[in-house]
């Protein structure tokens, strides 16, 4: 299949592990161990490093993955900013001031990059963090299955209905969860990764001093945790100070969340209302947490796992993407280029963008050499480009690019550590090709006008 015909799929899922629909291969545990065994331990040195930095970053990235799978299923999506063609899931109301970690799942990115290039996806990469996140916290662990590809698309506007908000009534988030295939089991469950992390002023002083409109408290608050929280927030306060989603134990993965919500400690109205909002189910797994720290890790794993399957009939479509509509268009040397079964990845070195790759156009350049398949200047060119974004690389130290180029797998692979976390290059394992973003090619097509003239 020529690149120009390439269709990737936008798999919706959601929580941390979701099987492809029917007719594709469904995810599996041990999806890398042949092309990155050693995944799960980069993403985990990865974190340990970061927590040394920021004490809240397990958290964050939970909530990052959390906000990613409500929105088109856990693909990634939230990762990308803002570009031609992508209203960035970040700048959706649930999201500005809430979602955060997005350096360092760039960092686990270019560590996998360094290992395995152009295997890990991004989506995976949430996935794998969240579980490590938890661990790390001293909550359960779970194994993480794997294999999402990652979307190349955003949805604000669905990240702005389907994300739940933290003054959501029991109602709306019930409903919200429905929507993704999720009970009410799993509602109090995945609720209680407000065990760890903190919240701002503005997403529950509504509960201090106006609630609902009556020019009160909310009537749920235990009225010394009310008078801490009125310490904490004052009433003409900074909205963005922040504070411990679970002050008895804010930085560990317990079940302390629980009996804070039955003592009437729960800080957002979505937490307290589980408990208080007197909808049987609801309070029944409140209790059944609070009473057993096992139970609640279980519930918790289990709720991660299993309810990825009822999602996939709530997703019905599986969107084509075609190189061209996104002006990926590559170039290779053989008319059957390599398949591979691991996701594929627009970008090798960050997770935050898709930039519109380009390949380095051969028909700007005058003869077709038989033996390599491309038109002659073609490699000098790449050769030349390479060598100045590169400048201590000793590329020009490598003779005879053209002959080696029938060794790919083997003399490509020096190519690509010489770009790995070079701006404006990267390299698709799955073609077999170098890739190059826009502006640097609009330098090179640039040269060649003015080389023309």
């Amino acid at each position: 299949m020529p690149p120009s015909t390439l269709v990737a799929l936008a798999i919706a899922a959601l929580c941390v592990v979701m099987g492809f629909r029917s007719g594709v291969a469904e995810l599996e545990g041990d999806f890398y161990e042949d092309s990155c065994p050693n995944a799960s331990a980069i993403v985990r040195r990865v974190l340990e490093q970061a927590q040394q930095r920021d004490v809240r970053i397990g958290a964050k990235l939970i909530r990052l993955h959390f906000h990613d799978c409500f929105v088109q299923g856990c693909d990634g999506s939230i990762l990308l900013v803002n570009a031609e063609g992508i209203a960035s899931e970040q700048d959706a109301r649930p999201n500005v001031n809430s979602t955060a970690g997005f350096e360092v799942v760039d960092d686990m990115k270019a560590a996998l990059e360094n290992a395995c290039p152009g295997v890990v996806s991004c989506a995976d990469i949430l996935a794998i963090a969240s579980q490590v996140a938890v661990s790390l916290a001293g909550g359960p662990s779970w194994e993480v299955e794997l294999g999402r590809r990652d979307s190349r698309t955003a949805n604000r506007d669905e990240a702005n209905t389907a994300i739940p908000s933290p003054v959501d009534s029991l109602a709306n988030m019930t409903s919200k969860f429905a929507a993704v295939g999720l009970d009410s089991t799993d509602l109090v469950a995945l609720s209680g990764a407000h065990t760890f992390g903190r919240a701002r002023c503005t997403t529950f002083s509504h509960r201090l001093y106006n609630f609902s409109g009556t020019g009160g408290p909310d009537p749920t608050l235990d009225s010394a945790f009310l008078e801490t929280l009125r310490q904490i927030c004052p009433q003409s306060g900074d909205g963005n100070t922040i504070t411990n989603l679970d002050p008895s134990s804010p930085d560990s993965f317990d079940n302390n969340y629980f009996t804070n919500l039955r003592n009437n400690r729960g800080l957002l109205q979505t937490d307290q209302e589980l408990f208080s909002g007197a909808v049987a189910d609801t309070v029944s797994a409140v209790n059944r947490f609070a009473g057993s720290q096992s139970e609640f890790f279980d519930a918790f794993a289990k709720s991660m796992l299993d309810d990825s399957t009822s999602f996939l009939e709530i997703s019905k479509e599986l969107r084509d993407f075609s190189a061209s509509s996104i002006e990926a268009r590559r170039l290779n040397a053989s008319t059957t280029p390599f398949q591979s079964e691991t996701p594929v990845r627009e970008s090798k070195f960050a997770c935050h963008s898709l930039p519109r790759l380009k390949h380095l156009n051969s028909r700007s350049l005058p003869s077709h050499n038989a033996d390599t398949g491309f038109k002659s200047g073609y490699l000098p060119e790449l050769e030349k480009m390479l060598f100045e974004k590169l400048p201590n690389s000793g590329i020009k130290a490598r003779p005879h690019i053209e002959s080696r180029l029938k060794t790919l797998k083997r003399e490509w692979a020096i190519v690509y550590d010489m770009m790995l976390n070079t701006s404006g290059f990267g390299w698709d394992s799955t073609w077999k090709m170098v890739t190059v973003e826009d502006d640097v090619w609009e330098a090179y097509v640039a040269s060649q006008r003015s080389r023309s003239i």
